[in-house]
């Protein structure tokens, strides 16, 4: 089975967004998430669990969450890495 081609989604790439991370220490989805805004040139804020956030702030924000990162752009809710690298990224085939 081939492994899914991506390409970058320019239009998205030509403007400034406000990127959001609520994530935790020792999360690898959270880890790839900022790699992934890194190496893409883009600007985020991090917020991390028990240092900028509870778990109860973060269930107002998120109802029914079960895992981390959580991920807004545009303060449009993404979902976690998997979401955000979909929406970065068009399906090239």
């Amino acid at each position: 089975m081939k492994k899914p081609v991506y390409k970058r989604s320019e239009d998205f790439f030509e403007v400034k967004h406000s990127i959001k991370i609520w994530g935790k220490p020792r999360c690898p989805y959270c880890d790839k998430a900022i790699a992934l805004c890194t190496k893409e040139g883009l600007k985020y804020t991090y917020y991390q669990l028990d240092e900028d956030y509870t778990k109860e702030e973060l269930l107002e924000l998120f109802p029914n969450v079960k895992t981390l990162p959580q991920i807004t752009i545009d303060n449009k809710y993404i979902g976690g890495y998997m979401e955000l690298r979909n929406y970065l990224f068009v399906h090239a085939i």
